[in-house]
């Protein structure tokens, strides 16, 4: 208690001796933040704050290696600039450097309010951000068979978060194999071993993803260390009789390698089936294919629109703060401020049903934005749950990426 009491003293003195850096003119009902606080967080630093009567329209969030006024803010890095129902903001400075902060507010027109009030808009020690181990990638992945399942094993230093758990029919080398990946579980990040059950005789691959790597920005994969670089394949049932067939690619994948019957009661091999010469199409149905192929156009871009979701349309299920950013801002059309908020919103411990629709609406604003990359890994995040919703963008990002 005694130590706590000596830094109020110390931070009054210097209050004081800084008298003329920190006395500015104010009008009444001039609006400020309060209760400014830096925490370090795991790869940041989490800046939360109040609107002081809440006369504030708006904050703009500055950053410096020394304590910010009046006389040194052009030095200063500024950050964001948000609305004024904003209260926190997660800064993701470089690491071992100690940074001030100062969250100055803007006015009815705009104009940013020079305030500096120690431990109210500004701080005055230095915050390091929390170490990144939390985003530490997976490596040495192994995947072997063991008895009815898939089992995969890997290492890495990460404890808190989770890991994705990527399958595919081919090798994931890069981003763009992603989109041909299923989403196969997500297991909490102190997890080292999961166990999958594909379709049995099917060369499947996998990739273990850290999520808050993907959420910032971060998709390293490397074979052999989170992605598997040899196939794995699962075979048959015990007692069933079944056998894995030779090689063949008549089916293409991920369909299960196809099994004549009649092949095996008549002895016959599956040459006889691949060396069968193509049945050719009579006149008549090679026209109608035609006619039906001709009717067809390519899909085409979602219109440039908010898309709503059916829970957040339902007062019953719709949650309040994200009501509110849908209504002011993103159904608006200020994709850029909606943005920031979703980010900011998705920093609290929210239920689970929340996330996936904060992922949607913020892959919205990025494609809406031209942020293709970043609106891809939002939808990513959301498909498993809204697969419908989400396609007809992901898909439009693919042949933008064409």
């Amino acid at each position: 208690m005694g130590k706590i009491l000596g830094r109020n003293a110390l931070y009054l003195l210097l209050l004081f001796s800084l008298s003329p850096l920190f006395a500015q003119e104010r009008t009444e009902g001039s609006p400020f933040a309060i209760r400014l606080m830096a925490l370090p967080v795991e790869g940041g630093i989490r800046l939360t704050w109040q609107n002081y009567e809440n006369r504030a329209s708006g904050f703009v969030l500055y950053r410096h290696t020394g304590v910010i006024g009046e006389e040194n803010l052009d030095q200063a890095e500024v950050l964001a600039r948000l609305p004024g129902e904003a209260a926190s903001y997660l800064d993701t400075p470089p690491e071992g450097i100690p940074f001030f902060y100062a969250v100055l507010a803007l006015d009815e027109a705009d104009r940013v309010q020079p305030l500096f009030i120690p431990l109210a808009n500004l701080t005055l020690e230095g915050t390091l951000p929390g170490p990144r181990e939390y985003r530490e990638p997976a490596r040495e992945i192994q995947a072997e068979v063991v008895n009815d399942a898939v089992r995969l094993r890997f290492q890495s230093g990460a404890r808190q978060g989770n890991w994705f758990i990527y399958r595919s029919t081919s090798p994931i080398t890069d981003p763009r194999s992603l989109l041909t990946a299923v989403l196969a579980d997500t297991i909490p990040a102190h997890r080292r071993e999961y166990r999958d059950r594909p379709l049995w005789g099917v060369e499947y691959y996998y990739a273990v993803l850290n999520e808050e790597a993907l959420r910032g920005g971060e998709l390293a994969l490397r074979s052999g260390e989170n992605a598997t670089a040899l196939p794995v394949i699962l075979p048959p049932p015990a007692g069933s009789g079944e056998t894995l067939p030779e090689s063949f690619s008549f089916r293409p994948l991920p369909l299960p390698q196809l099994q004549d019957a009649r092949l095996f009661s008549q002895g016959a091999g599956y040459s006889a089936l691949l060396d069968k010469a193509p049945e050719v199409l009579r006149p008549e149905v090679t026209r109608a294919v035609a006619d039906l192929l001709g009717g067809l156009s390519e899909a085409a871009l979602p219109a440039p629109g908010a898309v709503i979701l059916p829970a957040d349309q339902d007062p019953r299920t719709a949650d309040p703060s994200l009501d509110r950013i849908l209504k002011e801002y993103f159904m608006e059309g200020n994709y850029a401020a909606a943005l920031e908020l979703l980010q900011n919103y998705r920093l609290l411990h929210l239920p689970r049903e929340i996330v996936p629709r904060i992922h949607f609406y913020a892959g919205q604003a990025e494609y809406f934005l031209g942020s293709y990359k970043n609106a891809l890994l939002e939808f990513l995040f959301a498909e498993e749950t809204y697969h419908a919703e989400c396609r007809p963008y992901i898909s439009a990002l693919i042949r933008l990426a064409q």
